[in-house]
């Protein structure tokens, strides 16, 4: 790069004039800018974000899958768990995987979806918060008040589980399970049992039953 800017800046200076070699420069920065942004994902404005936000809300809330395919990147990364007996089943094959969550792509997150939905029937409210730790301020969802489509599989962690979202190209690039939450209390459940003097076996599988949700 040296040897040709060497050689290369007595012809410029020569035969190009300044106006020109200006104009070059300029275009050769948008063409940068531009591979830059196609290469790492047109960036999405607060204003979209939470209109896609909106709609992945009501996707997921009113069971619309079509909908909801539409606004997740087609190379996204999805968050999704296991139950206990797949899981189980999984760990004969893979014994160093320690829980069941794991990343999927798009056509992975709506099967997934499609299970938890067929698991639960009744109505699915949802409302917004903040992410606290995955990416600080983005957006949260909380379906059931954090206890669909999951439920945190740590009993001795948090309760609530989120669905902390981000975004590039204009749709869902990634979602994460969150349990930070700016404006939604979110205690350690372990402290709480140990306050109430439970004895969190019991309670995990109290909890398990009650649904069928993991």
């Amino acid at each position: 790069k040296s040897l040709i800017t060497y050689y290369l800046r007595p012809f410029l200076r020569t035969f190009i004039s300044v106006r020109i070699r200006r104009k070059l420069r300029a275009w050769i920065a948008l063409f940068y800018t531009v591979r830059s942004l196609l290469m790492e994902g047109v960036e999405v404005s607060k204003a979209r974000q939470r209109e896609l936000t909106l709609a992945f809300a009501e996707a997921v809330a009113f069971r619309k899958r079509d909908a909801l395919k539409e606004l997740l990147h087609e190379r996204g990364d999805f968050t999704v768990i296991r139950t206990p007996s797949e899981h189980e089943e999984y760990r004969k094959t893979h014994p160093e995987a320690e829980h069941g969550i794991y990343w999927v792509d798009r056509d992975g997150f709506l099967a997934f979806m499609d299970k938890r939905w067929s698991m639960y029937r009744e109505e699915i409210h949802y409302r917004f918060d903040q992410c606290l730790q995955c990416v600080l301020g983005n957006p949260v969802v909380l379906f059931r008040e954090g206890y669909f489509p999951v439920r945190n599989p740590n009993f001795y962690d948090r309760d609530r589980t989120g669905l902390m979202l981000e975004f590039r190209d204009d749709k869902i690039s990634d979602i994460t399970f969150c349990y930070a939450f700016l404006k939604t209390e979110n205690p350690d459940l372990g402290q709480v049992l140990i306050d109430e003097g439970d004895w969190w076996p019991d309670y995990k599988q109290e909890w398990i039953d009650k649904d069928g949700l993991w």
